[in-house]
């Protein structure tokens, strides 16, 4: 999948909520209409759980919030993705493994 980082918003304390717009290979992932879906997620050597949500109107995105992969605490993915050198309006490449539903950006 190719994505797009994209700061919609920000949160309280003024850092960016990063989003990251799906643009092709949708179908691959199988989404599901205003339906989260859980995956791993893989930054660098870090892992983490994801949200991936689809409306026909917006299309598909990561979630701009992720989860630790071994306490569950929150975690925000713009301060993952500015900390392994990705900025805004970056163009990035996810590869999904589909018999495992993860995702690895590169």
């Amino acid at each position: 999948m190719t994505g797009i980082i994209r700061n919609n918003r920000n949160y309280k304390d003024g850092t960016p909520a990063f989003e990251i717009d799906i643009i092709d290979e949708k179908e691959e992932y199988l989404f599901k209409h205003k339906q989260r879906k859980s995956s791993k997620l893989f930054i660098g050597k870090e892992e983490f759980n994801c949200g991936m949500r689809f409306t026909h109107k917006a299309g598909a995105w990561m979630c701009p919030d992720l989860r630790d992969k071994n306490d569950q605490s929150k975690v925000r993915l713009s301060e993952v993705l500015m900390k392994n050198g990705y900025k805004k309006n970056q163009r990035i490449k996810i590869n999904f493994e589909k018999s495992k539903n993860e995702l690895t950006i590169e």
